[in-house]
């Protein structure tokens, strides 16, 4: 396999092949199907990981992200995003900022996470009637 790293400078995100992959699986997410809630796929990864070799600290990661997120994030036509901040989420998950930024990149490299990047730098987001949630995310130094 081919290796393209598109590296911008400093404070921009790294891309390469398989990040860019998962962003598109992202994207293309088109909600669950009927009768499965997050919530199940959630327990079928939690109990599929040991077998397919993730990570225990990712598993915690991904069940923290997922704990940010609402069922409405996962219906047809919208996308399970989350905006927690470094500082919340790594005392959330009991560790420093510069691991979870490697946490987070971990998390990208396996495929468990998609990072969508605001100008800025920062996470925004708000959850409304019409759009339950928006976001730009990009892991702040």
């Amino acid at each position: 396999m081919n290796s393209i790293t598109f590296a911008p400078g400093a404070g921009h995100r790294r891309v390469d092949e398989r990040t860019a992959s998962t962003g598109r699986i992202a994207e293309g997410f088109s909600g669950l199907p009927e009768r499965v809630s997050h919530r199940h796929v959630l327990t079928a990864f939690k109990r599929a990981a040991p077998y397919i070799g993730v990570p225990s600290r990712l598993v915690h990661a991904v069940d923290t992200l997922m704990s940010w997120s609402r069922e409405v994030d996962w219906s047809e036509g919208q996308r399970p995003i989350v905006f927690p901040s470094n500082e919340t989420l790594s005392q959330k998950l009991g560790i420093g900022i510069r691991q979870l930024q490697k946490l987070l990149n971990s998390a990208t490299r396996w495929g468990l996470v998609a990072h969508r990047d605001s100008a800025n730098g920062k996470r925004i987001g708000a959850r409304g009637k019409r759009r339950p949630a928006d976001l730009c995310l990009r892991d702040r130094p």
